[in-house]
């Protein structure tokens, strides 16, 4: 009876072939930060910023700098027109997680 059930029991796993938890031969490493240009195409990227370029043509996305506070890179996408800045917003992308917020809202 026993040898029954054992057989049973193993016919079971075959048919469901239980799956295996998968071995790296690897360590699978993460990123540990984003770097300007990754964050500048995470920018460039948005909806609202790609819109902007289409009406604007000479307009411009470029780094502003480094907030430390924050850990973030911050950008600004403007257009200079008749010698004046005309700022659409800025933009912060945080280092390690690739966020953004709009510095104005």
């Amino acid at each position: 009876m026993i040898f029954i059930a054992a057989l049973a029991v193993l016919y079971w796993l075959y048919l469901h072939k239980i799956p295996k938890t998968p071995v790296y031969t690897q360590p699978v490493l993460q990123k540990e930060n984003i770097n300007e240009n990754e964050a500048l195409g995470i920018i460039a990227k948005q909806n609202e910023v790609v819109n902007y370029l289409k009406k604007v043509p000479n307009g411009e996305i470029t780094f502003d700098h480094i907030d430390e506070e924050t850990n973030s890179y911050i950008f600004q996408v403007f257009e200079v027109k008749d010698g004046h800045t005309n700022t659409f917003n800025w933009y912060a992308v945080n280092k390690e997680s690739g966020k953004f917020k709009h510095m104005f809202p």
